[in-house]
């Protein structure tokens, strides 16, 4: 166990599967309290962050019960399909999961980030690759916005109590026996070194 994260309370979006699932079981094995939200139904808050009032019950689920949040983890994956699969409501679907929900999760949890605490932006680097039907969760919009939200200690106002990196999914799938990943700012394009939640992304 690392000590570091001992009853640091987390908070994971889309953690009942996949990426997030890894993340949530991976801190909870370090003694932290871990509050994952998910629309599949399991053992953790179960709700759909695409809507506005979950994401305000969850909120006020996460102040009743801890008071007070040390990370969070905003990896909800939007839909995946292309734009020939696409539907207008889809789009803007996919932009309420991975844009508008991130966005609003943090600005009602600001109140209660302890001092140093950490936002992790899970996104995607595909948004450089000219592939064909790219899928919705790589969308240059979604990235972009979600890399306007990011930065990291040397070029964050030196008023911000808490740190954003953005992590690409690809290379988080791609670290395999690997105990550490980079994390690179978005902002500055200077790369953090590596990150010190590398260990909780083994898959």
């Amino acid at each position: 166990m690392q000590q570091e994260f001992k009853d640091k309370v987390v908070v994971v979006t889309g953690g009942a599967n996949g990426i997030g699932k890894c993340i949530a079981e991976q801190f909870a094995k370090n003694g932290s309290h871990v509050c994952v939200i998910d629309k599949v139904p399991g053992n953790h808050y179960v709700g759909d962050i695409a809507d506005k009032c979950v994401i305000e019950s969850f909120v006020k689920y996460i102040a009743d019960n801890y008071g007070r949040v040390d990370y969070i983890i905003n990896n909800a994956l939007p839909i995946m399909k292309g734009i020939d699969d696409c539907s207008y409501e889809d789009f803007q679907y996919a932009l309420s999961v991975g844009v508008a929900a991130p966005f609003y999760l943090v600005k009602l949890l600001i109140p209660y980030l302890t001092q140093g605490a950490s936002i992790i932006n899970i996104s995607s680097s595909r948004e450089d690759e000219p592939t064909s039907n790219r899928k919705l969760h790589c969308s240059q919009r979604r990235n972009c916005s979600i890399d306007a939200c990011t930065c990291c200690k040397s070029c964050r106002q030196s008023s911000c109590k808490f740190d954003i990196t953005r992590l690409d999914r690809y290379s988080i799938c791609g670290i395999r026996g690997r105990r550490r990943i980079a994390a690179t700012c978005r902002t500055c394009r200077k790369s953090n070194g590596y990150s010190e939640y590398g260990a909780f992304f083994m898959l």
